[in-house]
This record gives C-alpha cells, sequence and structure tokens, in this order.
C-alpha cells in the first residue's frame, strides 16, 4: 500500500482521525467539553458538511498535488475510499444562507428532525468544521475565477 502526500495509507479513510479533529472542533465550539465523547450523530454532521465542503471545492486541481482540492478535504480527514462517488453539493436553492445548509445537513445526520433550529453551539461547531476544510485547501487556486477554494468554501458554506 503507497503512502499518500499525509503520509496515510492510500485511499483508506480513518473514523478514527476523522472523530479525533471533530472533537477537538465541538470542544472549540463549546459543544462539548474537554474529554467528552463525541456522540455519533455529530460525527455524521461533521462529516457531512466537510464532504459537502469537498463537493464545493472539487473543481479546482492541484498544482503541486494528484487530485482536487475536494479530494484534499477527504484525504485529510480521513472521509471516504478512493475512488467512492463524491456527493453533489446541496445547491436546491442558490440562494439559500448557510444556516439553512447546515440545519439540511443536520436533518440529513439525525442530529435534529425536519423544522427544528440548530442551536448556536452546533452552528458553531459546522463553522468550525467548514473553517477547518477551508484551511486545507487555501493553496487551490483558479486564475480564472480569480478565486480559491477556500473562499468558495467560505462563500457558500461560511458565516
Amino acid at each position: 500500500m503507497v503512502d499518500d502526500a499525509y503520509g496515510d495509507p492510500a485511499g483508506l479513510s480513518d473514523p478514527q482521525r476523522a472523530r479525533k479533529e471533530f472533537t477537538a472542533l465541538a470542544v472549540a465550539a463549546s459543544l462539548i467539553r474537554l474529554g467528552d465523547h463525541l456522540d455519533q450523530k455529530l460525527v455524521d454532521l461533521a462529516s457531512e458538511v466537510a464532504l459537502e465542503c469537498a463537493a464545493i471545492a472539487d473543481p479546482y486541481a492541484g498544482l503541486l498535488t494528484s487530485g482536487t482540492a475536494g479530494d484534499q478535504i477527504r484525504r485529510r480527514l480521513g472521509l471516504v475510499r478512493k475512488g467512492a462517488p463524491v456527493p453533489t453539493p446541496l445547491r436546491q436553492v442558490e440562494a439559500q444562507n448557510s444556516v439553512k445548509r447546515l440545519t439540511g445537513l443536520a436533518v440529513a445526520a439525525g442530529v435534529i428532525h425536519i423544522g427544528d433550529e440548530l442551536d448556536q453551539n452546533a452552528v458553531d461547531f459546522a463553522n468550525n468544521v467548514v473553517d477547518r476544510c477551508a484551511s486545507i485547501v487555501e493553496p487551490f487556486w483558479d486564475g480564472e475565477a480569480g478565486s480559491n477554494a477556500a473562499e468558495h468554501i467560505r462563500a457558500e458554506l461560511g458565516r
């Protein structure tokens, strides 16, 4: 098995890495306390948010890395196996604000029910995941668009 640029076995998902990253982001959002276990539904929410970020970043190809900016998010957070289908970003309503999109992802993850609202700590947690994903893809630039993948993610899902 060949390691990727980050020393990971190429293409393998790593749920423990994702849980560790997401737990730290949940602590930063005051959603849980340091040392607490992150509920699986919240891990699922963070995974949905990160995969949404990756789908947004997919059009940005790396000059120094193989794959797209979205591939880097998925690899760094250990979310999917190489060759797995990539989700299509939720774009039912272009003008939809980020909190509504994040709420839709929370419903999909089973964190809340349809019609419920996310509490502020959950919104902060989701935004921390968005920021983490954007930081991973900061170097991915599109000269024609005049922006990078991180700016695109923040514009669609950020605060």
